[in-house]
């Protein structure tokens, strides 16, 4: 010991310039290769000079540093994408490992735990638990560098035989595999945490080359401000490293069995890992701020200032951590950004999975986590009044592109995991209309609301209260159905007593595919919320596309949501609120550049304006045999909206290309294409054999254009078919339709020309 601290005297300098470069590194988004070769060259000569002063590690503490030394070595080289020179530089660690016998069985055992004893649990003496202490840190930081270099190596090795390689890359039989190296990983955790104490933590190199700046902090860094029941109210530096670690560890277990093809292990490794990373995000905060504020004058300086000066200039010196979170560089700072969209990507498994039972539970504990945590919502258990602070939302002029970006796309995932609610809750209750009769009914199966948040200790009842509650009406794309219905009882949903709905109750039918207009309602306002949040960034100036199909997909919500709606005055509303949604998406568009997107838009808008002259031809037919005064005025409202139809479908068939001057041409359009234009002369038929006629002229001039519109379907089809024989346009509903109606209209016509009253 005393040979060792006198050569940790002796190359205090090196130790000192590793230091500042550590520190560095705590700044950069990520290492360079430039910051990494530096480092990699100065711990080489760091591990020269160790060798020639021990040329064999006789002691465990020996082995302790020489090992550290070459870890960090070994992350160099994974660093610049060399994983095989990294697994050399790790495989001596273990080939040295033999002739320490001690050492040796405890890796043994921690790597073949069922050949280590009789029974079920794996026998260590005394020896081998107080050695496995003191190298803990090594072994846990050993065994994750060893899978992360074994599962690259094994990446690079299945590569083609044309790709260049190292040529001293190792096969996959002469190691063990990522997994297997993870499991040692997992088993030192578990074996630490079985015979220490919850608050302190082995030796880690941060331990060593920070040694003074953690003696200065480690009575003070905790984590009472978390609130976390389940971790302890203060730890020691090394514990929150050990525990960084192992959230590694789960990390890297979740990417290996999702390349085993075990999904289920690798969703539950990544849920663990998000819930991780958020408890320790603050202690791990706290140690850093340390750090940073750790006085310069204490820190011994570099040996050589112009290197130092070099790498800050070229590296440092225009780059800023907002989340500077950690002591070492190997403890990588939590992102509010990464963890919600890595949140958001594991709601997709559960949505997969929870598709069986109908019951969405975990996907929207995931989106909605996800939305708290990047809008710094104030949803961690039992917060203190100072950590709130920290996690307030950030106005849009602090924020970056990146965090814009994933922001949008989160709510956009909300939104769109709403609007697959709303669509299968439509074909429920399309199949069986009763249930829309049906109120709220409290389950005794209900999760508690405080249990919401529960996989990443969060509490999200409120919050996700306010994402359906907080309503604003004038904005341009309102998240209300009709003024009418949401400002009665249909904002707040009630239960089958009469009460406001609890969270529980908002919980289980956001979860649920909807089968009343309540549940529909709150998930519309979940739907609307969600798109209306993503198009804050994907706006028509900037990205046209994903804003086009954000305002599709609210369009489709209003649709959807109108099946729940019994009342046909409210379904008018809200299919007019659809129909100003897509002509303010088509007005800005232009035709030429945006054609395909035009065309969608338009025929998506003739048929919201169809479905509303419908609801007003019902509305005519209900007055007509009422013989109501208002009759004329609904007649009126319904046939101004067929002309409106006819007019966006005359607009939607001049985007496609003719022959002549009336003539399309068939042999420039496609089948799809065809089928297109073919569907809008259908409609735009049906829409003129519906018009109100104010008397016989005008029923007969109806008729006719609706003839000639079918017939124009059947010889557009019959010109096609001649063309092409093997198509199956011709077996269409709408060209069946068609032919019988090219039929029947004339025969129609004869009677009305001769005065007959005919009934439609």
């Amino acid at each position: 010991m005393l040979q060792l601290q006198q050569f940790l005297e002796v190359n205090t300098p090196i130790l000192s310039e590793l230091r500042n470069l550590e520190l560095i590194r705590i700044k950069l988004p990520s290492p360079t290769s430039r910051i990494s070769l530096l480092t990699r060259r100065i711990y080489i000569e760091l591990l020269t000079q160790f060798e020639a002063t021990f040329p064999k590690p006789c002691t465990s503490v020996h082995f302790l540093h020489w090992a550290f030394i070459r870890t960090r070595i070994a992350n160099t080289f994974l660093e610049c994408s060399e994983p095989n020179k990294a697994y050399e530089w790790l495989h001596v660690i273990l080939e040295n490992t033999k002739e320490l016998t001690t050492i040796h069985s405890v890796i043994c055992k921690l790597q073949h735990p069922a050949q280590s004893s009789v029974t079920n649990s794996v026998d260590y003496d005394k020896d081998e638990l107080i050695l496995f202490n003191l190298l803990a840190g090594l072994l846990q930081t050993l065994f994750n560098l060893l899978a992360a270099s074994a599962h690259s190596k094994y990446r690079a090795a299945s590569e083609p035989s044309n790709t260049t390689r190292d040529s001293t890359l190792l096969t996959h039989a002469d190691a063990i595999t990522s997994l297997d190296w993870l499991q040692c990983a997992k088993r030192v955790h578990e074996l630490y945490v079985e015979h220490n104490s919850p608050y302190t933590g082995p030796t880690f190199w941060e331990t060593i080359v920070l040694k003074d700046l953690m003696y200065h902090i480690s009575g003070d860094v905790s984590i009472e401000e978390t609130g976390v029941d389940w971790l302890p109210k203060r730890l020691t530096p090394e514990r929150l490293l050990f525990e960084h670690g192992y959230t590694n560890t789960i990390f890297l277990l979740a990417q290996a069995y999702q390349l085993a093809d075990e999904p289920v292990h690798a969703a539950v490794c990544c849920q663990l890992t998000l819930s991780r990373q958020l408890s320790f995000a603050q202690p791990l905060k706290e140690l850093a701020q340390f750090a940073k504020s750790f006085p310069n004058r204490s820190r011994p300086r570099a040996v050589s200032a112009q290197r130092s000066k070099d790498v800050n200039q070229s590296i440092f010196g225009h780059m800023r951590r907002r989340f500077a979170c950690y002591v070492s560089w190997v403890v990588q700072p939590f992102d509010p950004v990464e963890w919600a969209t890595n949140a958001a990507a594991l709601s997709n498994y559960y949505l997969s999975t929870e598709e069986a039972n109908g019951y969405y539970y975990a996907t929207l504990e995931c989106l909605v986590s996800a939305c708290a945590i990047i809008d710094r919502a104030d949803v961690h258990v039992a917060v203190t009044h100072k950590s709130v602070s920290r996690l307030h939302p950030l106005g849009d002029s602090h924020k970056t592109d990146r965090e814009r970006k994933a922001r949008a796309n989160i709510y956009r995932g909300l939104g769109l995991f709403g609007l697959s609610l709303l669509e299968k809750g439509s074909m429920t209750v399309m199949e069986n209309p009763k249930l829309l009769h049906e109120c709220i009914q409290t389950s005794t199966n209900l999760h508690p609301a405080e249990e919401f948040g529960s996989m990443f200790q969060l509490r999200l009842g409120q919050f996700l209260r306010r994402l359906v509650s907080d309503v604003n009406v004038d904005e341009p794309t309102s998240l209300t159905l009709t003024s009418e219905s949401d400002s009665q009882k249909k904002l707040f949903p009630m239960t089958a007593n009469g009460e406001s709905a609890s969270v529980e109750t908002y919980v289980n039918m956001l979860a649920t595919c909807p089968t009343t207009y309540d549940a529909a309602a709150l998930v519309f306002r979940l739907t609307s919320y969600g798109l209306s949040q993503a198009s804050q960034y994907y706006t028509m100036d900037e990205h046209c596309s994903d804003a086009v199909v954000i305002g599709q997909n609210l369009s489709k919500a209003y649709r959807l949501m109108a099946t729940f709606e019994l009342n046909e005055s409210r379904q008018c509303c809200i299919h007019k609120r659809r129909i100003d949604l897509l002509d303010r998406l088509l007005r800005p568009l232009s035709q030429k550049h945006y054609q395909l997107l035009c065309r969608q838009l338009m025929f998506e808008l003739a048929g919201a304006l169809t479905t509303l002259r419908d609801l007003k031809h019902q509305a005519y037919e209900h007055l007509r045999d009422a013989h109501s005064e208002r009759n004329p005025h609904y007649a009126r409202k319904a046939n101004a909206l067929a002309r409106r139809t006819l007019t966006v479908y005359q607009q939607f068939l001049a985007t496609f290309p003719r022959s002549g001057s009336q003539s399309f041409s068939t042999e420039a359009l496609s089948e799809d294409e065809l089928r297109l234009v073919m569907l809008a002369h259908f409609y735009s038929a049906r829409l003129h054999s519906k018009m109100i006629p104010a008397n016989r002229t005008e029923r007969i001039s109806n008729v006719t254009k609706a003839f000639n519109q079918y017939n124009y379907v059947v010889s557009l089809v019959d010109s096609h078919l001649r063309r092409h024989p093997t198509s199956n346009i011709g077996q269409a509903e709408e060209v069946n339709i068609a032919r019988e109606m090219v039929s029947l209209l004339p025969i129609k016509l004869n009677r009305l020309a001769r005065g007959e009253h005919l009934n439609d």
